[in-house]
């Protein structure tokens, strides 16, 4: 709920990025990427959320309270 609130362009823990990931793999394999450009990518999204997460930890923070002392209910 936490990484939900911060509204991310890119998401790091939904489904399509592991698809994502295995088109871009397949795309190597195929000849059409390569490893590098793979890497620089991925390397980038990360680094984004990275520094994302960082600046709104508050955000992150305040979703782990409501669910540690209020058992998910309220705010």
């Amino acid at each position: 709920m936490g990484f939900d609130r911060m509204s991310f362009e890119i998401s790091l823990g939904k489904p399509f990025l592991r698809k994502e990931t295995e088109l871009m793999m397949k795309a190597i394999c195929e000849g059409r990427s390569t490893k590098q450009e793979f890497l620089q990518s991925n390397i980038h999204q990360y680094r984004t959320v990275y520094h994302q997460s960082s600046a709104e930890l508050n955000t992150l923070k305040a979703a782990c309270r409501q669910y540690v002392f209020n058992n998910g209910n309220g705010q």
